[in-house]
């Protein structure tokens, strides 16, 4: 997957790592759905595009039980992408989770707004600090050795992150505190070994799918140039 404006690329690639590059859907909470289903995950969708809708189908798999579609289209009004997930229970049973979109990016300024303040929002990422309400991570030498990562409640649903003259918004549903998959955050960052990539997470709420239920999770990417680089301005 790619996300480009003009020659610039957002996302991550494979060459920084071969499994964990550009941007995917996973199911929350990571207690309940890890290692991701290979159907969900990494195994290929079938592309198809129809009234200037791409669509990509996972494959049908009785193992994990869901089915999932992603939809991508372009809005000539606001110059955004335009992203639905459909998440759907092809099981027997009922299933608990929620939605949880993880974009894979190199290291820049990271933001968003914080909610509410409960026993959630936690952190072991060097360098984040939180002023005025707004949660920032400036990436700084990528020394660390281990993984780190950034839990947190969010407001307004948006997540931001600028890296080479671009500012990427994620915009997506809010949730209250007792919408949230166990033991995640709203919004999340988490940061690689080396700091060879971040991820921008964002997650869905928390919702018991029954047989052949399905849900949606829809977002809008803004990715715009800026030559800013102060926080204020970035806002």
């Amino acid at each position: 997957i790619s996300f480009k404006r003009g020659s610039r690329e957002l996302l991550a690639t494979d060459i920084v790592h071969p499994l964990y590059y550009g941007s995917t859907l996973w199911l929350s909470p990571q207690s309940d759905y890890w290692p991701q289903y290979p159907n969900v995950d990494k195994l290929p969708y079938r592309a198809e595009i129809q009234n200037d809708v791409l669509r990509l189908i996972s494959q049908s798999d009785s193992l994990s039980g869901i089915h999932i579609i992603k939809e991508f289209s372009l809005s000539e009004k606001d110059t955004s992408v335009l992203i639905t997930y459909t998440i759907e229970n092809t099981s027997g049973q009922g299933k608990k989770l929620a939605p949880w979109d993880v974009t894979r990016v190199f290291g820049g300024l990271s933001f968003f707004p914080v909610g509410e303040n409960i026993e959630i929002n936690k952190s072991n990422v060097e360098g984040a600090y939180e002023k005025n309400g707004i949660m920032w991570y400036p990436f700084t030498n990528g020394l660390n050795e281990k993984g780190q990562k950034l839990f947190s409640t969010a407001h307004g649903g948006w997540l931001a992150h600028y890296y080479n003259h671009l500012l990427f918004v994620k915009c997506f549903p809010d949730i209250i505190p007792d919408e949230m998959p166990l033991g995640q955050g709203e919004a999340e960052i988490y940061v690689a070994p080396k700091g060879i990539y971040l991820e921008l997470e964002n997650h869905g709420k928390y919702t018991e799918l029954l047989p052949r239920q399905s849900i949606q999770y829809k977002q809008k990417w803004f990715l715009l140039e800026t030559e800013s680089k102060a926080e204020q301005e970035l806002l």
